[in-house]
């Protein structure tokens, strides 16, 4: 019994399976951009944080402005000490 084809069939023969082919292909290389995006944005975080760690390190290394401050201030008060301990009264000026 021959079988009457009907836009359907024609359909489920012809079209479907291209159809399908069509959606795995472009399903695969979608995944694979996003997979290559994923990759260099972890890339690019990995570099970054590795950058932050390093300039914290550095960070904690140098002196404060405060500290500085501080020295200096050290440092002043033992000259005014050596000055007066050796009999020097005039002004020391510093250039």
């Amino acid at each position: 019994m021959p079988t009457k084809s009907g836009p359907w069939e024609w359909f489920t023969e012809k079209v479907l399976p291209s159809l399908f082919l069509a959606v795995a292909v472009s399903v695969a290389a979608t995944s694979f951009a996003i997979w290559q995006s994923v990759a260099e944005l972890t890339s690019t975080v990995k570099y970054h944080k590795e950058r932050l760690d390093k300039l914290e390190i550095t960070q904690q290394q140098l002196v404060t402005r405060t500290e500085m401050l501080e020295t200096l201030k050290r440092v002043e008060q033992q000259l005014q000490i050596v000055l007066l301990q050796s009999g020097i009264k005039t002004k020391v000026e510093i250039k």
